[in-house]
């Protein structure tokens, strides 16, 4: 690895390595400038064939570095084992990445060159700031005859564009997704045919493609992809017809073009408003960051528990009784228990829009990490509670629920703050999430430290506080 003009390093997305040095270790192998770093990856013979990547991963550098380009694509090979047809079909890997055009001066010629549609993208009205290029190129030939197959691995390499990639007049036969190929899980059905695909940054696809016959349409774009403007201005999550905003339930153990069917208990597949989505759940959601259900095979209640990011002054918690689905839990019409934008009024509100079981302002913590109803054993104090977090303060409760026998409601007890006996905000760092083990044990993950820890108890007092980590 060549030096940089900042300190840098490399990640092997997706890869089963060995965290430690030469490998993939991105917490101690750090190049400063006019240094380099050397690294040697073993590879276990059981791993997955496919397609994966690698970027840049220094905290606070990586994001600039991978819009600047340092990424690239890793194939490990054998995947027609999988797919025997694969056999003597030619391969392309193509890196999909962005390229900014806002201060290039030749921006209105590649705008030209990659024919962007003059359609506006989501109701924005804000000038494309990037165009994508593939391998490099802006718009390149790629040669392929008409019904001629071929293998393509496409990698979104971009650092935080979504791609939908769709083949004019042409379908994917997908071989696997994000380095795992479909027959690994499901020899039964080996592929899947789709006519777009959605690529998040980081995004993999394998697939068959078809050459397209002389006349017919023969390019690869990105279809749309408008993740919202801040504030839900156009009201996304309280429109029934998109998926913007909702928890959405859908059964993905089938084998058809949309690669997923609805079940058939979701509460609109025989009613509500015209035009909704019978893939919807529940809806009136602003971001929910984490959500779990307590698990009914160690003694919980099924229930959806539910951590809401808020906008500007509120984050939220939210409890859904087991198969109580059709909830509108009421952004943006209402942030946390308060109303926000009032006019216009809810489209659908089937009953009251559904309050939190607790909320905190933004004085407390700006941004909620949703965990889990402790149902393990080796806290015996805490069974029961609900653990969450908050990502930029750093700090750590759990609360009481009582249920309520009658309609599977919770109530909330107010939150013990467990921020102390953790080691301080410092100690615990950013926590983006939280996971449970085979034992229904609690771990935490620290994001910007990088390291992922269990939560024990020694001899808990009551009402219970003492909790200690380990590493």
């Amino acid at each position: 690895m060549t030096s940089c003009m900042d300190m840098t390093n490399l990640h092997f997305h997706g890869l089963t390595v060995s965290p430690d040095a030469p490998q993939d270790d991105v917490l101690d192998m750090i190049a400063a400038p006019g240094r380099s770093l050397s690294y040697t990856v073993e590879i276990p013979k059981d791993h997955p064939p496919g397609l994966y990547w690698y970027h840049t991963h220094p905290h606070g550098e990586s994001h600039r570095q991978v819009l600047d380009g340092m990424s690239g694509a890793l194939v490990i090979e054998g995947i027609e084992s999988y797919l025997p047809s694969l056999v003597g079909l030619p391969e392309r890997v193509l890196i999909v990445r962005g390229r900014a055009i806002k201060n290039d001066p030749h921006s209105g010629d590649l705008k030209q060159r990659v024919d962007l549609s003059s359609d506006v993208c989501g109701g924005e009205q804000e000038p494309p700031e990037e165009v994508f290029t593939v391998n490099g190129f802006v718009r390149p030939q790629i040669e392929i005859a008409p019904d001629e197959r071929q293998f393509w691995r496409l990698v979104n390499a971009s650092a935080d564009r979504y791609l939908d990639l769709q083949l004019e007049g042409q379908s994917f036969e997908i071989i696997a997704m994000d380095g795992m190929p479909i027959a690994r899980h499901d020899p039964d059905h080996r592929t899947r045919v789709a006519d777009h695909v959605l690529l998040p940054p980081a995004g993999r696809i394998e697939a068959i493609v078809t050459g397209p016959i002389p006349a017919a349409p023969r390019r690869l774009i990105s279809r749309c992809v408008d993740t919202g403007p801040q504030g839900d201005p156009h009201g996304n999550a309280q429109n029934m017809s998109i998926i913007m905003g909702k928890m959405l339930r859908i059964d993905v153990n089938v084998s058809n073009a949309t690669g997923y069917v609805v079940p058939s208990t979701n509460p609109f597949v025989s009613g509500g408003p015209t035009g909704v989505l019978k893939e919807i759940w529940s809806f009136g959601l602003r971001n929910p960051w984490r959500y779990s259900f307590d698990m009914p095979s160690r003694g919980g209640t099924g229930a959806l528990i539910i951590a809401d990011v808020g906008q500007g002054a509120w984050e939220e918690i939210d409890y859904e009784p087991a198969g109580r689905s059709g909830r509108n839990y009421g952004w943006r019409v209402r942030e946390g228990a308060h109303d926000n934008v009032t006019s216009p009024a809810p489209v659908y509100k089937p009953t009251d829009l559904t309050n939190p079981i607790w909320e905190y302002s933004h004085s407390v913590g700006q941004s909620i990490t949703g965990g889990f109803v402790y149902r393990g054993s080796a806290l015996p104090a805490f069974l029961g509670r609900y653990f969450f977090a908050d990502y930029v303060q750093g700090r750590v409760w759990s609360m009481a629920l009582t249920i309520n026998p009658s309609t599977g409601e919770a109530t909330a007890s107010a939150p013990i703050d467990h921020t102390a006996d953790l080691g301080g905000s410092v100690v615990i760092g950013n926590i983006s999430s939280f996971g449970l083990d085979a034992a229904g044990e609690l771990y935490v993950v620290n994001h910007t430290g990088g390291s992922i820890v269990q939560i024990v108890g020694g001899v808990p007092p009551t009402p219970p506080t003492n909790l200690r980590i380990i590493r």
